[in-house]
């Protein structure tokens, strides 16, 4: 992987401003299971672990509160999950292009 990024093989960019995914870089075109690779491990997995985890830690903090025999205070959770959803979705709107045309 490394090796098609610092010493990609000879080719030229064409660019063709009628597809949607104008101007990649030479590695991408030159095999295209060092695309799949690309996208999965550079747009895939982080959506999916952001994704995951916030779910993972409203699950562990409800789960909490129940094994406790606390009564949730859904004030301090609305704004938890307000904040977590927030920091999620800005993540997930600038990815969304990528992962959209990827």
């Amino acid at each position: 992987y490394l090796k098609f990024i610092f010493f990609p093989p000879q080719c030229t960019n064409i660019y063709d401003y009628t597809i949607v995914y104008c101007g990649a870089p030479c590695y991408l075109s030159a095999d295209p299971a060092l695309g799949t690779f690309d996208w999965l491990f550079h747009i895939g997995t982080p959506v999916l672990l952001i994704f995951f985890s916030n779910l993972l830690l409203f699950i562990r903090i409800i789960w909490q509160k129940i094994k406790q025999q606390h009564r949730i205070d859904w004030g301090r959770q609305k704004r938890l999950v307000i904040q977590l959803g927030f920091i999620s979705s800005l993540a997930l709107l600038f990815a969304s292009p990528a992962i959209i045309v990827g």
